[in-house]
């Protein structure tokens, strides 16, 4: 998917074919980073580790393109915490990359 840098996004060409599921680890994790693409059965959305792919059923309502949203993962089963500032989705990936 070719991104220009309209929705606040990172300008580039994004492979969603490459998304990681991330419904397919079972250990409690969570997503913080900017929703890339919404086809309607599943919502792409930039994380730590890349391209994550979530269910478009875990969101109450359509997640907006450009959005930061925090989304948590227990035993597969995905909820939406909610939205989050960029500055917080930036706090978050520091976080992450001081842990490693």
């Amino acid at each position: 998917m070719k991104v220009l840098p309209e929705a606040g996004l990172p300008k580039g060409i994004h492979q969603l074919s490459d998304a990681k599921d991330a419904s397919k680890n079972v250990h409690p994790h969570k997503h913080v980073g900017q929703v890339l693409h919404d086809d309607g059965r599943n919502v792409y959305q930039f994380s730590e580790g890349g391209i994550v792919k979530h269910s478009r059923g875990i969101f109450e309502k359509p997640p907006v393109v450009g959005k930061n949203y925090e989304i948590a993962y227990s035993r597969g089963q995905g909820k939406v915490i909610g939205e989050v500032s960029q500055e917080q989705a930036a706090k978050a990936e520091q976080k992450r990359s001081r842990s490693i």
